[in-house]
């Protein structure tokens, strides 16, 4: 007599496979521009561990490779040059790493006008993900996706945790596009005011959609670790 089947645990959305989770074509952009004064460098450099082992990558190219292992079409990661010198040893096939010349007061919008230039056709929606945040888990982008295709269909999509809004948020090209208009919002989040019932708040059950990695005891904080910065001579894990 064969033993009897073990019941089958309730479905988690932490471990939910690529197949699960709603295609939405997409591109993310990765804001990664600041200067990084309270971290004390540039945060696009704080070393995380990356995989299995005990190999480090910078924190914007550990956003990249997160996004396009979980399907974005393309990653373009904007930022100072002389972090993309840094940066550039890690290139792979669809990510962009190109150096923002705006003026340094717009702040994230200047570095989401910055890849609004170089993308003339492609996907309608674009995930804005900060650079000073843990990269994205399956879980956080399975609720914004899933919410994105359902009617009526939102402009936009934020995380919250516990009522707290977070980061990334999914959002159509069309409506970024208003920061390029003369006298339009000079940032996301009054953007995302401005667009009323069409910006979608959905709850997620991972902490990091609102974690900061503003300054060192941040990344002590959720890393465990103290703070240490890629340099220019220093070799590339991958």
């Amino acid at each position: 007599m064969s033993p009897p089947t073990p019941p089958t645990p309730p479905p988690s959305t932490a471990g939910l496979s690529q197949a699960q989770i709603p295609e939405v074509p997409h591109v993310t952009v990765v804001l990664a521009a600041g200067r990084g004064e309270r971290m004390g460098g540039a945060k696009a450099l704080v070393a995380i561990r990356w995989g299995d082992g005990a190999g480090e990558l910078p924190l914007a190219i550990a956003h990249a490779k997160a996004h396009l292992d979980q399907g974005a079409e393309r990653v373009i990661v904007v930022t100072r040059v002389e972090v993309a010198r840094v940066l550039s040893r890690f290139a792979q096939r669809g990510l962009d790493i190109v150096v923002s010349h705006q003026p340094e007061h717009l702040g994230p919008a200047g570095s989401i006008r910055c890849a609004l230039d170089l993308m003339h056709d492609g996907p309608e929606w674009l995930l804005i993900v900060p650079v000073d945040m843990p990269p994205i888990s399956t879980a956080i982008r399975k609720e914004l996706f899933s919410r994105a295709v359902i009617d009526p269909q939102p402009e936009a999509v934020r995380p919250t945790y516990e009522g707290r809004r977070g980061h990334p948020v999914l959002i159509r090209r069309r409506a970024l596009e208003t920061l390029l208009v003369q006298g339009g919002p000079t940032n996301l989040r009054e953007l995302l005011a401005g667009l009323g019932e069409g910006t979608v708040d959905v709850p997620v059950i991972d902490k990091r959609a609102i974690v900061d990695l503003d300054a060192p005891e941040d990344v002590r904080g959720f890393y465990g670790r103290d703070v240490r910065f890629f340099a220019d001579d220093e070799p590339t894990f991958s």
